[in-house]
C-alpha cells in the first residue's frame, strides 16, 4: 500500500511539474513577446517624432530662404568670451601616484616686479 501511495505520489509531482514548466515556458514567451512589442512600439514613435522635427525644420530652413528681403530671419547673439593669455608652463612629474595633476599658475610670471 505505502508503495502505490510513493508511486501516485511520484506521479502526481511529475504532472505538476510538467504542467508547471509548460505554464513557465509559455509565460516566458508571452513576456518576450510583450517585450519585443514594447520595443517595437517605442522605436515606431521615436521614429514618427525624429521624422516630425525634421519636417519642422524642412519647412523653417524653406519658408526662410524663400522670405522677401525686408523681413529679417530672427538671429542668433552669442556673446565673445575672452580668454587670457597664459603662457603655457611645463608640468613637473610628481612622484606621488595618487596626486592630483597640477595646475597652471595665474598671475604675473615669477621675478617680474609688482607694481604697486
Amino acid at each position: 500500500m505505502k508503495v502505490a501511495n510513493v508511486r501516485v505520489s511520484l506521479d502526481h509531482l511529475t504532472t505538476c511539474l510538467t504542467s508547471g514548466t509548460k505554464a513557465l515556458r509559455g509565460s516566458t514567451e508571452t513576456g518576450l513577446a510583450n517585450l519585443t512589442s514594447s520595443i517595437d512600439c517605442l522605436t515606431d514613435v521615436v521614429s514618427s517624432g525624429f521624422r516630425s522635427v525634421v519636417e519642422t525644420l524642412r519647412s523653417l530652413h524653406t519658408s526662410s530662404s524663400v522670405m522677401p528681403s525686408s523681413v529679417t530671419a530672427p538671429s542668433v547673439v552669442v556673446p565673445s568670451v575672452v580668454v587670457p593669455n597664459v603662457p603655457a608652463t611645463p608640468e613637473p612629474r610628481s612622484s606621488m601616484a595618487g596626486s592630483p595633476p597640477s595646475r597652471p599658475r595665474l598671475g604675473r610670471p615669477r621675478g617680474t616686479p609688482s607694481r604697486r
